[in-house]
This record gives structure tokens, C-alpha cells and sequence, in this order.
């Protein structure tokens, strides 16, 4: 049997369980009502965070560094689409068109997350609102710009009554400044950055490159590229390539072996989560905010003070993961976080029970439909997450570093940042030098004879500070010499 063959085998035995245990899993409840939604995606497939050279040669990204390619987009189309089938379609849950009292969507506010969340919104709601009526359609003022426009009339026969065309609907996505946004992005903490720098000189970095790096190697030379000599970061920005690059089909020749394209993602995750857990306190800030934004949603529903349904959230690898990590999900249930991956977590009603008894509500959590958390009373629910997001302190303390801890990152200067510096420093003081005797000499023809004394007093300053300029000029070039002798 080949490789190929075997690695489909094991895929699709994997998947079948899966799905025999979610339907049991669910079969369990079908008579509860579903009450809200709260949904947690990781972007899709993206563009390389950064240009290597020889990657450079064999792929060309259009679209720029860390974008979603048109692969991620489409993912999430799709998955938006599964969410529309489900909760739409055949549950009923949300209204078939978009309405912001019921459906918020929030991304970080990165391209890559807002772009998925807009992709994911076009398959929720595919058809965009109502048509133009007929009146309106007549009556160009109503929804022509209000200036002299001059547009292609076929375009405007081509709308008909259509807002947009083939109904393309524009749907908000509410994101907040990043120093803001502590439940979905890292990009305020210091301390999370710091340690990603931090991660690749410790011996757990070495221990998960050592477990991956027959097959980092095997990959790199199947696509052409020199790997052997890499050392921290650089890993990471080649193992990078390598998946980004996988995911758009843009290596054909590792596409070939999908186990070692599937071994590569893996690696990627592990790194993710070396940097996590490089120091623990920070897999679990996460939690600070998702403890009490997650139940909030919930319980405001129920008290009747929003009627919110579903709250869909855009966002990183890096915040799904710690999600997983601080909740104590084993890796054994997710092993790895794909592009478009997603976290579902449900509230639900048992039946017959009335819908202010707070004790008749429980809540179901999955990750990429997968059971990943037995079912817990929303109480329970609240304690569990409150306990959890009390390991860590707040998110300020937590993030701040000390000069200590900072991993030191800055450029060491070069000798002719020096020279130039120094010359720098003369130039300006001749350039003083000479307007001081230009300003001297204009004095003294205005006035030679009546301020005699006071000229006389004035030479006798300059003569000071050019003293005082001389010396500070050798100074400077002592301290260039004496740094070339070091040297």
C-alpha cells in the first residue's frame, strides 16, 4: 500500500469516528433548544509573513506579505455556508437575511482576519438584502450620487433592482484599535512578543526542532531549498513558507507527499504553542477577557437585555491555541490548528424548562465539530472559565516586561554611524562658528567707533568659544580614533 493511500486511510477512519461520536454526542440532546451562538475562527490561509529570497525564486505572491489568499476567502465562504445550512436552513435559528440585532461580527483588526470575517459574512448571507422597488428603481435621485456621475448605462440596466450586483451583500465588521482588543488579539502585549523572541533560544525550541527536522529537511530538499544551516526564528519563517505555501498549492512537488505537507503543519502548531507556553501565565491571559465575554453574551440573552443570537469573532492561531491550552483541552483531541479552523460554543435549553430558570441552561463546545468539552450547566460553565482565567493576572501586569526580561533585539551600530555622527557634531559647530563671525563683522561696520569697548569685549568671547568648540572637536575625534584602536 503507498504512503498516499495509507495517509487516506488513517484520514478518513479518523473522520468517520469522529462524526459517529459527534451525532451520538448531539443525538443526546436533539430535543433541547438551541439559545445562542458564539463562534471563534482562525483566518484562513495566508500569504508568508515575510520575503526569503529563496522562496522569492520559486513563488510569486501578488497579493503581499500576510494576506488571505483566495483560497482562505473561499474557505471561509464555505464554512460560512455550512453555518447557513445549519443554523439558517434547517434550525431556523437566524433570520435568512442579515439584521445587526441579531448577528454581530467582530475581527481583529488585522487584513487578513477582516477579510475572512467578510468572506465567512458572503456565505452566511450570500443574497444580500431586499430588492430596489419599482418607484425606487424610477427615481434615479433616490439612489444615484448626489453630483453629476458619469457611469456606463449598461451597468446600471445590468443592476435592475439589485443594490449591488449578483446581490453581493455588504455586511459591517465592527473591529477595535489593536491596543484595545484584549479578547481576540495579542498585538498590546508586550510580554507575548517578547517571548516569541524569547521561545527560540530555549532548549524546548530545540527539543521540538529536533522531533521535526528529518522531515523539515526531507521537504526542503524536495522544493529546492537550503535548510541545514537555519537556526532559531529563521525556522519558523521557512517552516512558514513551507505551509502557507502548501495551502494554496503553490509547491506542486510537496504536494505529491501529503503526509510531509501534513507533518509541516504540524510543526508550525508546535512552534505556536512553544511560544505560548514558554512561559505559562501567558497561554492563559486569554482567558481574562473570554471568561467574561463568552458568558456575558449568554447571560444577557437570557435576562432578555440584547436580542443578540450569534457572535462571530475573527482572529489568530495564536488566540485559538490559547484558548485550547488554558480550557486544559488535550492535544490529542485537536493536534493542530488549520487554516479556517473554528471553535463553536453553543448555549442550550433543556426542554420543558422555563426560559428565566437559569439552572436549565447548559452549554455544548466544539472545535471543528469535534466534542471537546463534556456538557456543564451554565453555571458550572461560568465557574469552570472564571477559575481558569483567574491563573493569570490581569492583563496589564501581565504583559508589561521589565529591561530584564526583554529579549534585546536592537541593530548594534556600525563604525561609520560614528564617523558620521561625529562629523555630523563638527559640522554644526563650524557652521555656528561661522555665523557667530558673520554676525560680529556686520556689528562692527555699523558700528566701529561708538561700541569700541564693547567689540573689543565681544572678540574676547568668541575667542572663548571657539576655544571651547576646538576642544570638543578633538574630543570627538579622539573618541573616533580610540574606537578604531579598540577595534
Amino acid at each position: 500500500v503507498s504512503t498516499q493511500s495509507t495517509w487516506d486511510i488513517g484520514k478518513n477512519m479518523k473522520w468517520m469516528m469522529v462524526s459517529f461520536l459527534t451525532l451520538l454526542w448531539l443525538g443526546a440532546n436533539c430535543a433541547d433548544e438551541l439559545k445562542f451562538v458564539v463562534l471563534f475562527l482562525r483566518h484562513g490561509a495566508r500569504t508568508p509573513r515575510t520575503h526569503i529570497s529563496d522562496f522569492k525564486k520559486l513563488i510569486d505572491w501578488p497579493q503581499g506579505t500576510d494576506q488571505l489568499t483566495p483560497s482562505g476567502q473561499r474557505q471561509h465562504y464555505l464554512l460560512g455556508r455550512m453555518m447557513r445550512k445549519k443554523y439558517v436552513e434547517e434550525l431556523k435559528f437566524i433570520p435568512p437575511s442579515y439584521n445587526q440585532s441579531k448577528v454581530y461580527i467582530r475581527s481583529t483588526d488585522m487584513d487578513r482576519t477582516i477579510m475572512t470575517a467578510q468572506s465567512f459574512a458572503l456565505g452566511l448571507y450570500p443574497t444580500g438584502f431586499e430588492k430596489l422597488t419599482p418607484e425606487q428603481v424610477k427615481n434615479e435621485w433616490a439612489w444615484l450620487p448626489p453630483f453629476n456621475l458619469t457611469i456606463n448605462k449598461k451597468i446600471i440596466e445590468e443592476l435592475k433592482d439589485s443594490a449591488t450586483p449578483l446581490d453581493f451583500p455588504v455586511i459591517p465588521i465592527i473591529s477595535f484599535n489593536k491596543s484595545y482588543d484584549k479578547l481576540i488579539s495579542f498585538s498590546s502585549c508586550a510580554r507575548f512578543y517578547n517571548n516569541r523572541a524569547l521561545y527560540y533560544s530555549t532548549p524546548e525550541f530545540m527539543k521540538v526542532y529536533q522531533e521535526y527536522n528529518a522531515s523539515f529537511q526531507r521537504a526542503c530538499t524536495i522544493i529546492g531549498v537550503e535548510c541545514a544551516n537555519l537556526q532559531g526564528k529563521d525556522v519558523w519563517n521557512y517552516v512558514d513558507q513551507i505551509v502557507t505555501s502548501e495551502y494554496d498549492e503553490r509547491l506542486p512537488e510537496l504536494s505529491k507527499f501529503p503526509d510531509l505537507a501534513m507533518k509541516m503543519d504540524e510543526f508550525y502548531t508546535d512552534l505556536e504553542i512553544g511560544e505560548l507556553t514558554v512561559e505559562k501565565v501567558m497561554s492563559n491571559i486569554a482567558l481574562n477577557d473570554f471568561s467574561k465575554a463568552v458568558p456575558g453574551h449568554f447571560i444577557d440573552f437570557i435576562q432578555k437585555k440584547t436580542p443578540l443570537q450569534m457572535a462571530i469573532y475573527s482572529t489568530h492561531e495564536s488566540t485559538m491555541l490559547s484558548y485550547l491550552i488554558s480550557l486544559g483541552i488535550p492535544k490529542t483531541l485537536y493536534g493542530r490548528v488549520p487554516y479556517a479552523s473554528h471553535i463553536m460554543i453553543e448555549l442550550m435549553k433543556k426542554e420543558g424548562r422555563k426560559d428565566d430558570d437559569m439552572d436549565a441552561y447548559y452549554v455544548n463546545m466544539t472545535y471543528n465539530n469535534i466534542p471537546i468539552m463534556e456538557l456543564k450547566s451554565l453555571s458550572q460553565f461560568k465557574s469552570f472559565l472564571e477559575e481558569k482565567g483567574n491563573l493569570a493576572d490581569s492583563w496589564e501586569d501581565t504583559c508589561k516586561i521589565s529591561s530584564q526580561q526583554a529579549v534585546k533585539t536592537e541593530v548594534p551600530k556600525s563604525p561609520s554611524f560614528w564617523i558620521l555622527s561625529s562629523l555630523g557634531t563638527i559640522s554644526l559647530i563650524l557652521a555656528i562658528i561661522i555665523v557667530i563671525l558673520a554676525d560680529k563683522k556686520q556689528k562692527q561696520k555699523r558700528a566701529k567707533k561708538e561700541h569700541c569697548n564693547d567689540s573689543i569685549k565681544d572678540e574676547a568671547n568668541l575667542l572663548a568659544l571657539i576655544q571651547a568648540q576646538n576642544l570638543i572637536i578633538k574630543k570627538n575625534l579622539f573618541e573616533i580614533l580610540s574606537y578604531f584602536s579598540i577595534k
